[in-house]
């Protein structure tokens, strides 16, 4: 006669379950995480990108218009002033109206007024997207651009700065 031993395996049990989809909810928790932290990071990059843009953009504008940096035309100026688009458009700008034209498209690209365009750089009510030249001394300028971000679930403004001297002067 054959005797057979107790069977000590009675297969996977309830605790072992629950600490297996537990285990498994804090992995899917972390990926999770990463995944936003990732997202915010490449918003972040994007919006220095879209920066380093807009200031390469006015700084190659000054250099082709040396008659206006000369007039001072693009002396301490913000994109918080108004620009109105100048008339000469079709007809030809002198230095100080081109000046004027660079300024206004510069100013729309970071704060469009157009409904459904929207800004190059995000703002909010405590912190607004601005860019600004200064004239640092006769030949040398500081452009800056300031934007706000998204750092830890708050925002934070985040900053550009870039000195140069125009080419042509």
């Amino acid at each position: 006669m054959l005797t057979t031993a107790p069977k000590l395996n009675r297969g996977i049990g309830l605790l072992e379950i629950l600490i297996t989809i537990l285990i498994m909810a804090v992995g899917f928790l972390a990926s999770a995480r990463m995944q936003i932290q990732g997202l915010q990071q490449s918003q972040s990059a994007y919006y220095q990108s879209q920066a380093y843009l807009l200031a390469s953009e006015i700084m190659d504008r000054m250099r082709l218009n040396p008659e206006g940096v000369l007039a001072g035309a693009y002396d301490n100026v913000s994109t918080n002033g108004v620009y109105p688009e100048p008339a000469c458009v079709l007809s030809g700008c002198s230095g100080v109206n081109q000046a004027a034209l660079d300024l206004h498209e510069w100013s729309l690209a970071i704060n469009p007024t157009q409904a459904g365009v929207l800004p190059a750089l995000p703002s909010t009510d405590a912190i607004a997207a601005v860019g600004i030249v200064d004239r640092i001394d006769v030949n040398r300028f500081e452009v800056r651009l300031s934007w706000s971000d998204v750092v830890n679930g708050s925002s934070e403004e985040r900053s550009l700065d870039f000195s140069f001297v125009p080419t042509s002067l």
